[in-house]
């Protein structure tokens, strides 16, 4: 079956030394004051636009330095006055766009979290134990586990996979070694040769391990099939949106 409740178990004690937030710090982050909100840098764009400052403050302290000692180079403010009007306009249409951009991407995520959320429920509540043994059905258990864990992992990689632009090769050694507990080598070496596309890998695996729960006796057919697999699209369809969101360029 791939994996046992010993490898879950383990999975879950690798990553909880790993995690850096906690339900601690997301409660504080939402509590965050309007000042303390304003003048917070991490996960600000601030850190981007530092270079930009610098460069356009030594280009305005060069022409000021220009004009006061070396040559008069004043303008009237008729251009100023001209191109007032149609810069106002380009921003606020610029504001706008990046308002209705940012509202886009957050309903992508919605659909993809509700996915995710919808999975694991129908996996706890329509795989079902079918065992005629007393004890635990260990088949059924497990095929539970492999959904579940594969769920991780396609949480794991639709983060990485939005974030590769940006993160750099420490973010992805980072998303590789969160990854690891949660598959067994076989799955990790083709994971790790899958250069693009990783979670519509992940996807397969998590209808796959549906399929095979259906093959088993241990899913009925029909709606509640129709339903697993809805929602692995739901999540396909999620991924891609966000994916449009990141590297698909804004233009005025």
């Amino acid at each position: 079956m791939g994996t046992d409740r010993r490898l879950i178990d383990s999975c879950c004690k690798e990553v909880g030394k790993k995690r850096v937030s906690t339900r601690a710090d997301l409660m504080e982050y939402r509590s965050w004051g309007y000042f303390h909100f304003m003048t917070n840098l991490k996960g600000s764009v601030f850190p981007e636009l530092i270079p930009w400052l610098l460069f356009y403050g030594a280009v305005a302290v060069a022409l000021a330095a220009t004009h006061h000692y070396i040559y008069d180079i004043s303008i009237t403010d008729t251009t100023h006055k001209l191109l007032l009007f149609p810069i106002a306009f380009l921003l606020v249409f610029r504001s706008n766009t990046a308002y209705a951009r940012f509202w886009e991407g957050a309903g992508h995520f919605r659909t993809f979290d509700f996915a995710l959320r919808e999975l694991t429920r129908r996996t706890f509540t329509f795989i079902k134990d079918t065992s005629d043994e007393q004890g635990p059905d260990m088949k059924a258990q497990a095929l539970r586990q492999n959904v579940m864990r594969m769920l991780m992992v396609l949480s794991i990689t639709v983060r990485q996979n939005l974030r590769k632009r940006t993160g750099g090769a420490d973010a992805h050694a980072e998303g590789m070694d969160a990854v690891q507990p949660y598959l067994t080598d076989n799955e990790h070496a083709e994971y790790d040769g899958q250069v693009k596309n990783r979670p519509l890998l992940v996807m397969s695996w998590i209808g796959k391990y549906v399929h095979e729960a259906h093959l088993e006796g241990k899913l009925d057919g029909g709606i509640v099939l129709m339903g697993f697999d809805d929602n692995i699209s739901k999540c396909l369809q999620g991924w891609m949106g966000m994916n449009k969101i990141c590297f698909q360029p804004l233009v005025c």
